[in-house]
């Protein structure tokens, strides 16, 4: 059925809101929110439940915030729901709304990358639907990704072709702001790896962001790791070339010597610092936080 979302679903998601314990962060002595963490429901599909994770401050004050959703990797195959944990408490202590949603994926769902484009789509107009809910500005949600959610993230602003049937097309998923992190962002057949060509269904160049890319698109930050041996920097560099040839603004940092786990701090505590302070900055040039940075004492504290 095309048009907004079945009433009965839509009730049914919006319950589990209310019903999942929230688990509290402490972050007190730091200058920053405390956070509180709860799990939502956001789409009922082929018998699955989709979840997401939020972190959302704690404010004595209630107040509209901007928002990011993070999308995690996986090759469109594996699912890691905590693969942000880290970044997302941060942001979420500075005064963000920050959203983690999982989306299905083939070796447990058996679908390919379209449903995962699809899931993405829907989260972001779950989001933006239960706004008031959750206490954000929907004209500042920030997207983002890494590997394949780096596809996934550039996609919301480039390929507008694949829909769930039961999703309202009248909410833009179209972000604020991306920040990609070592993404997939140009899908060409003959590159990929073998294991990933049926997952696309002979849909490479439909579904690859650099191929779809226009005019007016997001401000974007990419991060890439120059040793990256899974997303050659080659075509990240080509994906930050043409959006400038479409004026769009988009900002190339790319790190000498780090590869794909560029903001995993257990693999690379260094870069994981630098990727977050990057993608502090670049936030900072676009919203305003209601705290200060703390990012040293952040990172001091997980390494204790």
């Amino acid at each position: 059925m095309n048009g907004k979302m079945n009433s009965r679903a839509v009730i049914k998601t919006f319950t589990f809101c209310f019903l999942l314990i929230a688990t509290v962060l402490d972050t007190k002595g730091q200058g920053s929110y405390e956070v509180k963490q709860t799990e939502v429901i956001y789409k009922e599909i082929d018998g699955f439940k989709l979840e997401m994770n939020v972190y959302a401050p704690i404010m004595q004050k209630k107040e509209k915030l901007p928002a990011m959703v993070f999308f995690y990797g996986g090759g469109w195959n594996s699912s890691n729901m905590k693969q942000f944990d880290l970044q997302a408490k941060y942001l979420a202590s500075r005064g963000m709304v920050v959203f983690c949603p999982e989306y299905r994926y083939a070796s447990k769902h058996k679908t390919k990358v379209v449903e995962c484009v699809k899931d993405s789509r829907s989260a972001v107009r779950y989001i933006k639907s239960h706004a008031e809910e959750f206490g954000i500005r929907t004209d500042q949600l920030v997207a983002t990704g890494i590997s394949a959610g780096g596809h996934l993230s550039a996609a919301l602003a480039t390929i507008g072709q694949f829909n769930e049937s039961t999703d309202d097309l009248n909410i833009s998923v179209n972000p604020y702001a991306l920040v990609l992190i070592v993404p997939a962002v140009l899908i060409e057949r003959e590159t990929l790896n073998p294991a990933f060509i049926p997952r696309f269904d002979g849909k490479e160049k439909e579904l690859s962001p650099y191929d779809h890319i226009k005019k007016n698109m997001p401000t974007t930050l990419i991060m890439a790791g120059v040793n990256d041996n899974k997303i050659r920097v080659e075509t990240v560099r080509a994906f930050n070339k043409k959006m400038e040839e479409y004026g769009n603004t988009c900002k190339l940092i790319e790190y000498p010597g780090k590869g794909h786990n560029l903001a995993h701090f257990i693999q690379s505590p260094d870069s994981f610092k630098a990727s977050l302070g990057d993608m502090e900055t670049f936030l900072e040039g676009l919203i305003k936080f209601k705290n200060p940075s703390w990012l040293d004492k952040y990172i001091a504290s997980l390494k204790k």
